[in-house]
């Protein structure tokens, strides 16, 4: 069995802005193979960190994705790969 690990990185923004009644902000980022660096066609599911699903973003074929209109906080970031099943990150 061959096991490839991938890498998250996330990046979080909040921006703060004059009238708005909270602060919204974002999260984007990078999910590449661990092997060579290339970038990932994955599905990044947003959590809050209970574990609880809020919101996904699909990476473009870089590897990049955003998540927007988050209100400040925790969160986790879980990438899936469709051409690895059975690996979760």
């Amino acid at each position: 069995m061959t096991q490839t690990r991938i890498a998250l990185s996330a990046l979080v923004a909040v921006v703060l802005s004059i009238g708005l009644a909270h602060a919204t902000g974002g999260i984007s980022g990078r999910v590449t193979s661990a092997q060579d660096g290339s970038g990932l066609a994955a599905e990044v599911n947003l959590l809050d960190p209970n574990g609880a699903w809020l919101q996904s973003a699909f990476c473009d074929v870089q590897g990049n994705y955003e998540i927007s209109d988050l209100e400040a906080g925790d969160y986790l970031a879980a990438a899936f790969v469709p051409s690895l099943p059975d690996y979760v990150h």
